[in-house]
């Protein structure tokens, strides 16, 4: 955490990008395989999904701000709403598909419709 706080990204985040060393649901994970818990579209899309972020309760959660993605500083840092996948989008509608549908949230549903549009994956969706 010290060496996050005091160092400039690009002193440190080459060396930690293959590392596994972020907390989240009882494994260490990346950077680069979770997602910046700050951004409110991305909790929304993944809500109730606590393994898409770092734990609340890890001490690197002081500095996840520093840890977040940047295209020239950070490429390999938690992702933002950007980044997300079509294979993130798919498994969130997965997990929309088998929910109860009385429980799932209306912006949620429509967000993660937009992305699917916008990442040409409609159709794909469509056998759920």
């Amino acid at each position: 955490i010290w060496i996050l706080k005091n160092f400039p990204p690009n002193l440190w985040s080459s060396r930690l990008s293959d590392i596994a060393f972020v907390p989240s649901c009882g494994r260490l994970l990346k950077m680069s395989q979770l997602f910046f818990s700050g951004d409110d579209k991305l909790k929304i899309i993944f809500e109730n999904e606590a393994q898409q972020f770092m734990d609340e309760e890890s001490a690197l959660k002081s500095v996840e701000e520093l840890m977040k993605y940047s295209q020239f500083m950070l490429p390999s840092g938690l992702k933002s709403f950007d980044q997300i996948s079509q294979e993130d989008v798919l498994h969130v509608a997965q997990s929309i598909h088998t929910s109860n549908p009385k429980e799932i949230p209306t912006n949620k549903l429509r967000m993660i419709l937009s992305l699917a549009e916008e990442k040409k994956m409609l159709v794909r969706l469509s056998n759920l």
